[in-house]
């Protein structure tokens, strides 16, 4: 595993661990995938924390975004569908 590979699995299993399941997924998800991680790492350094990337999906879920794997319970805001 790559250095910021193991900078998102410490971020899930210590930040997110059962606390937030889907936030751990999703840090998970991106800890072994070497695509994502050349993603995040051509963002401005301060871009590179997982709770950057996080707070960015919540964003575009809060906002309607469809996805497989968006929790059906997952708020929306209003005015967005």
């Amino acid at each position: 595993m790559t250095p910021w590979g193991a900078l998102w699995a410490q971020f899930a299993e210590r930040e997110c661990g059962t606390y937030s399941p889907l936030y751990a997924a999703i840090a998970w998800a991106v800890a072994d995938d070497g695509d994502l991680l050349d993603l995040v790492v051509e963002v401005p350094p301060a871009a590179h924390l997982p709770n950057v990337l996080l707070a960015a999906v919540h964003y575009l879920l809060l906002g309607g975004l469809s996805h497989p794997r968006r929790p059906p319970s997952f708020p929306r805001i209003r005015g967005h569908s």
